[in-house]
C-alpha cells in the first residue's frame, strides 16, 4: 500500500513532465521566430547581390539556406501534435468501482500505477520533442555561420 506522500511525489514527476512539455512548445515557438526571421533575411539577400555573385560566394549562401530549411522542418515536428497521457478517464474509474466503490489505499495504488504509466509514455513523447528542437538549434547556428560567411565572401 502506497502513502499518501508516495502518491504525492509521483503526482509531482507527472506534473515536471507536463510542465516540461509546456517549455519545449514555447521554446520551438520562439525558435520558429528566429528561423523565419532569418529565412526571410535570406530570401530578401537573395534578390539583392545574389544574383551577381560567382559560384564559390554563392555556397555557403545555399549550404545556410538549406540548414535553415532543415531547421524549419525540425521545428515544425517538434511542434506537431502528439498524444499524451492523463492520468486517468475518471468514467472509466467510476465503471470499475461495481457496487462497491474501493477502498483509499487500494484506490491510490490504482492511481500510482496510471501516473507512472502516463508519465513514462509523455516522457518519450518530450524527449523526442526535444530532440528534434536540438537538432533544429544545431541546424539553425550552422545556417547563420554559413549565411555571414556567404554574405562576406558574396561583398569580397
Amino acid at each position: 500500500m502506497a502513502s499518501e506522500a508516495q502518491y504525492e511525489i509521483l503526482r509531482s514527476v507527472y506534473q515536471e513532465e507536463n510542465d516540461r512539455y509546456t517549455e519545449l512548445i514555447n521554446r520551438g515557438k520562439i525558435y520558429l521566430t528566429i528561423c523565419s526571421f532569418f529565412l526571410g533575411g535570406l530570401a530578401f539577400k537573395l534578390n539583392e547581390s545574389f544574383a551577381s555573385a560567382t559560384w564559390w560566394a554563392k555556397t555557403p549562401y545555399l549550404v545556410s539556406a538549406a540548414c535553415f530549411i532543415a531547421s524549419f522542418l525540425l521545428i515544425i515536428l517538434s511542434l506537431g501534435i502528439y498524444s499524451h497521457e492523463g492520468l486517468c478517464d475518471p468514467n472509466e474509474v467510476i465503471d470499475n468501482f461495481g457496487a462497491t466503490p474501493p477502498d483509499d489505499d487500494d484506490f491510490r495504488d490504482d492511481r500510482i500505477a496510471d501516473i507512472a504509466v502516463a508519465t513514462e509514455i509523455n516522457s518519450a513523447i518530450n524527449d523526442r520533442r526535444a530532440s528534434f528542437l536540438s537538432t533544429a538549434a544545431y541546424s539553425m547556428f550552422s545556417g547563420v555561420v554559413f549565411g555571414f560567411l556567404g554574405l562576406i565572401m558574396i561583398m569580397v
